[in-house]
């Protein structure tokens, strides 16, 4: 939801450049000697009809381009390489078959897709913002769904490309699945754009006045997406109907209604009061923003918004009932 710009690496913020390189690396050179290398393995699928001889050369003698292709760019390979679930050239299963010598699943379940997404610094779906992205496997080890912007089925050969891997919720990843949007503008790349900058959520009062003191809303609407500007309404709506984003921030009712009385219960006055009694440097919140995230239970820094599921909803309704306080 907020544009993914930077990662960590020993703790400290790095460019997602260098945390491609170190994706590369993992790939190419396995830390485990019998681990086949997604060359060898290219080599070892049967039978490949001349389209697939060829496919295969290109992914191998390009491989390094492929896995570092910056997310801009993802779009010119596509166009220059074609869609491989083309019956007229490929044969059934072979897009698979080369998803599977990359060793992208693999790469899922195991310790690099874990290490993935905790170089990210990600916690919430960069998607939908309201689900964490951290799932737990059957041996209880953390691990996150990935979903590919453009659908592996399609594009096998970006399976692994690190600017076509998104972390997120199991949710977003279903509900996302194989849509291909590589001939739309309208869908955002987490790694290009924040489509948080492009719409606000907005608090239907009359609804939460009646939710408040214990009236029944039915179906009612608590809030409405908006768009910022005229110009991002049709990418607004994209996302709105590929991830039902009406519908699920509405099952938040009771969130909606504790952040309208957190709001009346720390005004300005109070929240002054607080600062005085648990800010400074010798006290238990050293900035006025620790205090502020405490008081209203999230994040709420624009660049926080990926750290913690509903932070983008709460931002933008502490904002304007606070407004409409004043």
């Amino acid at each position: 939801m907020h544009k993914i710009e930077f990662g960590y690496q020993d703790g400290q913020r790095v460019r997602l450049s260098i945390l491609a390189e170190k994706h590369y690396e993992s790939i190419v050179k396995p830390k485990r000697a019998n681990t086949v290398t997604p060359s060898k393995a290219l080599d070892k699928i049967d039978n490949p009809n001349d389209h697939e001889r060829q496919l295969i050369k290109e992914i191998k003698d390009n491989l390094r381009d492929l896995i570092l292709c910056p997310p801009k760019n993802l779009t010119k390979v596509i166009k220059e390489w074609g869609d491989v679930s083309d019956k007229a050239k490929y044969s059934h299963g072979f897009s698979e078959k080369i998803t599977k010598a990359l060793r992208y699943d693999s790469f899922r379940t195991g310790r690099r897709g874990y290490e993935f997404f905790q170089s990210l610094g990600l916690k919430a779906c960069p998607y939908c913002n309201a689900q964490f992205i951290i799932g737990l496997s059957k041996s209880k080890k953390a691990h996150a769904h990935f979903d590919h912007i453009y659908p592996k089925s399609k594009y096998p050969y970006l399976s692994i490309s690190f600017f076509n891997l998104i972390p997120c919720c199991g949710n977003c990843n279903q509900l996302k699945s194989n849509e291909d949007h590589s001939h739309s503008k309208l869908f955002l790349s987490p790694y290009n754009d924040s489509l948080s900058d492009r719409f606000s959520f907005r608090p239907k009062l009359s609804a939460i006045m009646k939710y408040t003191i214990g009236e029944e809303i039915h179906a009612e609407t608590m809030v409405e997406i908006k768009e910022n500007e005229i110009g991002d309404q049709q990418i607004v709506d994209v996302h709105k109907k590929q991830f039902y984003l009406d519908d699920l921030y509405n099952t938040h009712s009771d969130i909606v209604r504790e952040i309208y009385l957190r709001t009346l219960m720390f005004n300005q006055s109070r929240i002054i009061e607080l600062e005085e009694l648990f800010v400074g440097d010798d006290k238990i919140f050293k900035t006025i923003e620790e205090l502020k995230s405490v008081v209203h239970g999230n994040y709420l820094g624009q660049s926080q918004i990926n750290m913690r599921p509903l932070a983008k909803l709460t931002q933008d309704l502490v904002e304007q009932f606070n407004q409409l306080r004043e």
